[in-house]
């Protein structure tokens, strides 16, 4: 079930109904025929910014309602309806109920029916039950024109009249026996005095009428004429056609006083200012202070008696020196951001001790004998990179290829295994385990290849290939002094070893 607003909040009804003239149809007769408006677009909004108000008087607690535009329609027969409603009329909340805060406000009527009628903008206010008919209440433009015309028919006539009197045409005694002349001040509700001044008579009020003035009724969207409500009229608060004076305003507002909401801190209503002494004893909760009461408060505020702060009370406290927040041992002092400063940079990293490190510089990493300073990763690569080995000096060395060993002039770079068998291979030696095969038994010479004059490093075996043992006479040049006389062994008719 929708629950609604508090039974005590008012409420009037606006209804109306919209059509538009068309040419007569083909009917039987020749009057102008209507038709009703179908959907329409209309939005009542209520005229507060922002669009909020309370209800103090709502149970069980008060409420704040945030109202909404609402929107209209009209039915199939032009009469006004809420959308998605199929009852007619619109219903909404009296602007001017006291039961309401704030109230006194009224409602925005925008109308757009389409077509090349442009869209109307008006207020309503209503009344507490009441019903406002858009049709009574909707304005409507004065002929184009007709206004100018008609008062300057006005000035032109009295001008007459005036002149008349003036070269003595007419007489005042007489004005009544000119029946023009007469005629022209009954029109425009006018009369000359004894003097012979044009007056315009006290009833001449209101808007333009055919031919003269009517008098009409002020309201929220019509000029005219209006009563003033008495001070007990203005209390009530429930008359919506008179005006109040001053007067009433201050009556109603002193004899609504004690009808009005108390303030607290969560409820908005009228409150007592609270005096000076009230203010400075600072024990009244329910009154307001003043500016003057403020600074009668500050004049009279007597600090209470410092205490030294500790972990567990606020008080007052000494700042440390930068000596004693380096130490470290204060408990009752407080640091100041310079102290935390001078704490940072006393402090020394060593090899003993956490603190604070510069960093070393390439150059540094390089030489490798400061003993404050730390290394970066750039610095560590580049102390690797700058560490060369070198004859007297252990580093980094690069690997020799096999062309540089043969060259064998390099004396920076160091020989691998393969590159030392590529050189044996070169020179005519290879084998095994510390083996070196003769492989070129000269067979028009019967003779073996010349044998190097100092041993190869670690070479244990020098096997001959040949279809006879080595001797003095079969090995150019010799037999070194590193390999001895005559085989060790004979493997076959082909080949011989001799240990060296």
């Amino acid at each position: 079930m929708t629950e609604t607003l508090p039974p005590n909040v008012s409420t009037f009804t606006v209804v109306g109904r919209l059509v538009k003239g068309v040419a007569d149809s083909d009917d039987v007769d020749q009057d102008v025929d209507i038709l009703p408006i179908v959907g329409a677009n209309i939005t009542f909004t209520p005229s507060l910014t922002p669009p909020i108000y309370k209800v103090m008087s709502a149970t069980p607690s008060p409420i704040t309602v945030y109202q909404e535009s609402v929107r209209a329609t009209t039915d199939e027969n032009g009469y006004v309806k809420v959308e998605d409603n199929l009852s007619q009329g619109v219903e909404l909340v009296y602007g001017f109920d006291p039961d309401i805060l704030p109230n006194g406000w009224t409602w925005s009527v925008m109308i757009n029916v389409g077509g090349n009628f442009p869209p109307q903008v008006f207020a309503i206010q209503g009344s507490d039950g009441g019903i406002v008919d858009l049709s009574t209440v909707m304005p409507v433009p004065p002929n184009p024109g007709e206004d100018v015309i008609y008062w300057q028919s006005v000035l032109d006539e009295i001008n007459e009249v005036k002149a008349g009197i003036e070269d003595g045409t007419y007489f005042v005694d007489a004005i009544e026996t000119v029946p023009a002349v007469q005629a022209s001040l009954d029109k425009y509700y006018a009369h000359l005095n004894d003097l012979g001044v044009l007056v315009i008579d006290d009833v001449a009020v209101g808007g333009v009428g055919g031919g003269g003035w009517t008098p009409v009724d002020a309201t929220t969207t019509v000029k005219g004429i209006v009563e003033l409500a008495t001070s007990a009229e203005t209390t009530t608060g429930t008359d919506a056609v008179r005006a109040t004076t001053p007067a009433g305003v201050k009556a109603a507002i002193l004899a609504n006083a004690t009808a009005l909401p108390v303030a607290s801190a969560t409820v908005q209503g009228i409150v007592e200012l609270a005096t000076d002494a009230e203010t400075v004893s600072g024990v009244d909760a329910t009154r307001a202070a003043t500016p003057a009461s403020v600074k009668a408060a500050l004049t009279a505020f007597v600090p209470p008696a410092a205490v030294d702060a500790t972990v567990t009370t606020k008080g007052i406290v000494e700042l440390a020196t930068d000596t004693e927040a380096v130490t470290g041992t204060d408990t009752v002092r407080a640091v100041t951001p310079a102290n935390v400063k001078a704490v940072f940079t006393s402090t020394i990293a060593s090899d003993t001790a956490k603190g604070v490190v510069e960093l070393a510089t390439d150059a540094e990493a390089v030489t490798g004998t400061d003993a404050t300073r730390a290394t970066t990763p750039a610095s560590v690569k580049a102390a690797i990179d700058g560490r060369v080995a070198s004859t007297t000096v252990k580093g980094i060395v690069e690997l020799a290829t096999s062309a540089e060993v043969l060259t064998g002039t390099d004396t920076t770079r160091a020989v691998t295994p393969s590159g030392v068998k590529a050189a044996m291979d070169a020179g005519g030696f290879g084998g095994f385990g510390g083996s070196v095969a003769i492989h070129y038994w000269d067979n028009a010479t019967a003779s073996y290849p010349v044998l190097p004059v100092e041993a190869p490093p670690g070479l244990v075996w020098v096997i001959f290939e040949g279809p006879q043992g080595p001797n003095a006479e079969n090995v150019v040049g010799g037999i070194p002094s590193w390999i001895g006389t005559g085989p060790s062994y004979v493997r076959g008719s082909y080949e011989y070893g001799v240990i060296v």
